[in-house]
């Protein structure tokens, strides 16, 4: 298991790539596609082991009633 440290790197690093917007990254003739559902469901995953985020609740209760 990474440590929070590592996590937090890969958070941070994952923020990154999908602020700049790329899809794709060329370096000496290797390319690299990112694909950014993926990522953003990694960084959900994330930030679920770091305790970051919490769930918002699935129904919500309403009185109708008065």
């Amino acid at each position: 298991m990474a440590t929070k440290q590592q996590l937090q790197q890969r958070l941070d690093d994952i923020d990154a790539i999908l602020a700049s917007g790329s899809t794709s990254l060329q370096v000496d003739g290797v390319t690299v596609s990112f694909d950014h559902a993926a990522l953003k469901n990694e960084r959900a995953r994330i930030e679920g082991e770091l305790g970051k985020k919490t769930r918002k609740p699935v129904a919500y209760r309403v009185n109708l009633g008065g």
